[in-house]
């Protein structure tokens, strides 16, 4: 199982202010809530409510590259999240 923890700021991009950037569960939760995924729609809905609770989802292998597949093709989001959601997938080491 892989521990990933949402609870962190997106880093703004030159020239951007910190209030406007948002936090990685907030956004995550919000962004999945509001899929239109009729595959998964248990599963993701779990997540949102994990996201908003406490910002932490445990994952089996599977599950993280659903998550990542559904961030990559997700047309909520702008490549600037996106990058940042995935390389801090990525940065965490499975358990």
């Amino acid at each position: 199982m892989t521990k990933l923890d949402f609870n962190k700021n997106f880093v703004p991009l030159k020239g951007q202010t910190e209030e406007g950037v948002g936090k990685m569960n907030e956004t995550l939760s919000f962004v999945i809530s509001k899929s239109e995924d009729t595959k998964n729609p248990v599963k993701l809905y779990g997540w949102a409510v994990k996201l908003s609770t406490n910002g932490i989802l445990e994952l089996d292998k599977a599950d993280v590259e659903l998550l990542k597949k559904f961030i990559i093709e997700s047309k909520m989001l702008f490549v600037a999240a996106k990058g940042q959601l995935i390389e801090h997938i990525d940065s965490v080491k499975e358990q």
